[in-house]
């Protein structure tokens, strides 16, 4: 028969926030564990997943609210894992995980007059290109995603139109329409399929641009935390500015926030 053994991986986020997960295993005669064979007898996931020991990491207080990992930084993951048999600690290694893979290429690029990135697979590429529009903080809202797709073999455009966003009244929904056009005419391949993954203001924005422009002609759309209504910008005061998008010239209506409600339930989840 074989042995319980136990599993500890831990690691820091950016906020400086212990996350671990333990998990049991009953190693076969000879004293192996296969994490893609093997089910867990006790810990901190039940099924069998070769990945489980990641996903199932949470913050290691109990009191600590956190409920979002947060990298230290867009390049790599340093996870650190142990072998426990009977309280004892039999092994410890440092395991690095990357965001891009190798056959990754990233360069800058500007389209419609904004900055932005690209992520070209050099191996195992598939026939479909992504347009990025990330949230209100820019391209970092996104480059984790971006960087994890393009790995996948997807080739992915990250428009980062948020520092030009921040500084203007109105951003023109326009600009949209041109990054689209110039991926679909100069970066995408004959077949491809060209889809738009749009994150918080960038989702909104996707949204506004499907029921203007005709001449969008996406084969898809991912939207992550989306909203049918158009919203003044969260990261200005509202004296400053109301409206965030434009069509024509004219800026488009949104919607102000109670900004005193907002912050007041944002503090007391923190806490």
């Amino acid at each position: 028969a074989g042995e319980r053994v136990s599993i500890k991986a831990t690691q820091f986020d950016r906020s400086g926030n212990f996350w671990k997960s333990q998990t049991s295993f009953i190693t076969t005669k000879d004293g192996v564990i296969d994490l893609k064979t093997h089910k867990p007898v006790a810990g901190s996931y039940s099924r069998i997943d070769p990945m489980g020991i990641f996903w199932s990491m949470r913050p290691h207080r109990q009191d600590n609210q956190a409920t979002c990992f947060y990298p230290m930084n867009d390049q790599e993951l340093k996870v650190k894992l142990e072998v426990r048999y009977k309280g004892n600690v039999l092994e410890t290694t440092s395991l690095v995980r990357k965001f891009q893979a190798t056959h990754v290429r990233c360069k800058k690029v500007q389209i419609a007059d904004v900055k932005s990135e690209l992520y070209v697979p050099t191996a195992h590429r598939k026939p479909l290109v992504m347009l990025m529009l990330p949230g209100e903080r820019g391209a970092m809202t996104l480059r984790l995603k971006a960087k994890l797709f393009a790995s996948l073999g997807y080739t992915i455009v990250l428009f980062d139109y948020a520092p030009k966003y921040k500084h203007a009244q109105t951003f023109p929904l326009e600009s949209f329409l041109e990054a689209y056009q110039h991926v679909r005419d100069e970066i995408a391949e004959k077949n491809d399929k060209v889809v738009a993954y749009g994150f918080a203001k960038g989702a909104e924005a996707l949204l506004a641009c499907a029921s203007d422009f005709p001449a969008m002609k996406l084969d898809s759309m991912i939207l992550e935390s989306p909203s049918h209504l158009i919203w003044q910008s969260f990261s200005t005061k509202p004296s400053k500015r109301l409206h965030t998008w434009s069509y024509q010239g004219e800026p488009l209506p949104a919607l102000g926030l109670r900004r005193d409600i907002y912050f007041v339930e944002k503090i007391k989840y923190q806490l």
